[in-house]
């Protein structure tokens, strides 16, 4: 039917009529070439990483306590977008990330007597993430390569909670 052929391409919803995938909502049509410059991008995908973390917990005393937390992490990664799902994409994108990151918590925790118990510790994290792309938008003609991109993230906290027990039907939690 002539009233068919709009919805064809409609994988998955009400308005799918199409009758290889009937309201599958996993599936679409991006074939990763553009038809208009005969580009073609090959389907792949790929991640490889690595990640490791130290916890410490060491009590000091009966009223002290003190946590670390190492943790580092890092990946390589690439992956193809035609990003509207269809047959005749609008854009094709061909991306790398290559990334590292490490972060470090020092925590200390103490009671005081009854009457309290209070947190204080920092945080620290920095992370490296370079994106290279290319970057096809057939429809207009540009085919271009973009990055390196590179973004430096860098963060400090310091952080502080207490629980003050000031009866017994009332605590004050402050941070």
């Amino acid at each position: 039917l002539e009233s068919d052929v709009g919805c064809m391409f409609i994988a998955y919803g009400p308005n799918s009529c199409d009758p290889l995938s009937p309201n599958d909502p996993y599936v679409n049509y991006e074939t990763y070439t553009d038809p208009r410059t005969g580009l073609a991008f090959a389907r792949r995908q790929y991640v490889e990483a690595k990640s490791a973390s130290v916890s410490i917990d060491w009590d000091v005393s009966d009223n002290l306590q003190i946590t670390s937390i190492t943790a580092y992490r890092e990946y390589d990664s690439a992956f193809v977008s035609a990003q509207d799902g269809t047959p005749f994409p609008v854009a094709l994108l061909f991306q790398r990330l290559i990334h590292d990151q490490l972060s470090q918590e020092l925590r200390f925790n103490t009671q005081v007597g009854d009457f309290a118990d209070i947190t204080v510790g920092a945080f620290y994290f920095d992370a490296d993430t370079s994106m290279d792309a290319r970057v096809t938008l057939g429809y207009v003609g540009f085919d271009f390569l973009h990055g390196p991109d590179p973004v430096d993230d860098r963060h400090y906290a310091v952080f502080a909670n207490g629980i003050f027990r000031l009866t017994d039907s009332l605590e004050l939690a402050a941070g």
